[in-house]
């Protein structure tokens, strides 16, 4: 998997609806949910919360068509997100 310069903490991968996803972290985006189809960069699936701050998307966990995780939008706290 290529994960791409200036990308720290890549952890909680999962294989899903053909692309790997990742909890990974960059001084852009902070800790939130990326995803790659293996031979290109990790590119940013969903931006939990906005700005440098982090969601910690964790937990990864395919569920049919769906991926489920936990991650903190700071509003809720710590919550099951789908997408």
């Amino acid at each position: 998997v290529n994960f791409s310069p200036g990308f720290l903490n890549v952890m909680a991968m999962v294989k899903w609806n053909g692309a790997i996803y990742a909890s990974a972290g960059n001084a852009g985006y902070g800790q939130e949910l990326y995803r790659t189809d293996g031979s290109s960069p990790l590119v940013l699936a969903l931006d939990i919360l906005p700005g440098g701050d982090s969601g910690s998307p964790g937990s990864l966990l395919p569920w049919g068509d769906r991926l489920v995780f936990a991650a903190n939008s700071q509003i809720h706290g710590q919550e099951p997100w789908v997408i």
